[in-house]
């Protein structure tokens, strides 16, 4: 065989153990993918609460995270940088109107 025919095998052999290395990480891949679906299955029944009022909350908390996250491009937790003091403070007197606004109506509804 000459050097050159040599070369050319050694290049079809290195092309078929990348070709095969490349069809193993897409198993890989796909067995890591189901594995990952099936975790997430089994967490699922794991975290899910017995009580509907928790799981409602907290799917609450989740989707008013994904709302910040978008609003605010960071999680509350990267966050270092508000005043969360004067954030609660404020939070809490809306909390008083809201509590005011709704004994009106309550008021107005046992008339």
């Amino acid at each position: 065989m000459t050097k050159k025919e040599e070369l050319k095998h050694q290049l079809k052999m290195e092309q078929l153990l990348v070709s095969q290395l490349f069809e193993q990480i897409r198993e890989l891949n796909y067995e890591n993918a189901v594995m990952r679906d099936q975790l997430y299955e089994l967490s699922k029944e794991y975290f899910t609460p017995k009580d509907a009022i928790v799981a409602k909350v907290i799917e609450a908390y989740k989707t008013r995270s994904e709302i910040g996250i978008a609003k605010y491009g960071t999680t509350l937790d990267e966050n270092n940088t508000d005043n969360f003091l004067q954030h609660l403070q404020e939070e809490l007197m809306d909390a008083t109107l809201y509590i005011e606004k709704l004994k009106e109506i309550s008021l107005q509804l046992n008339k």
